[in-house]
């Protein structure tokens, strides 16, 4: 006959505790990695919407580059006194350039570029990058 053995209560104290700390850090780590691609995510379409209407305002309206960057950084051509860029972006984050070739041709063409900063609250992943 087989004999079942008893589980001595010396050897398995604390494996209930071992597996929950496991599995809260599983959980934990992506959750916070939710979180960050969330927040990449809002960020980036904040800024893609806001180059969107700084490209159609430039392109209906006479170019004017500050204009259009103003319009990304502050939402408005011209920002209120004391009014802060959002997402971490200045001045030197946003290029607006015209080539020279396309101006005054009916392909006459806009070229905006940002630069935004990312910063990612991930443990593993907790610098700063672009």
């Amino acid at each position: 006959m087989n004999k079942q053995r008893k589980a001595d209560p010396c050897t398995s104290r604390g494996a209930a505790m071992l597996e929950s700390v496991l599995t809260l850090v599983v959980f934990l780590a992506l959750f916070i990695g939710v979180f960050d691609m969330g927040e990449m995510m809002f960020v980036h379409q904040t800024l893609t919407d806001r180059a969107r209407n700084a490209v159609r305002w430039g392109s209906v309206n006479t170019y004017d580059a500050t204009g259009m960057t103003h319009l990304i950084l502050y939402g408005a051509t011209t920002p209120s006194q004391g009014q802060t860029a959002s997402f971490g972006l200045n001045a030197a984050s946003v290029v607006v350039s015209r080539p020279a070739a396309s101006i005054d041709k009916p392909e006459d063409r806009v070229v905006l570029t940002v630069t935004s900063p990312v910063s990612l609250v991930s443990v593993f992943l907790g610098r700063s990058a672009t």
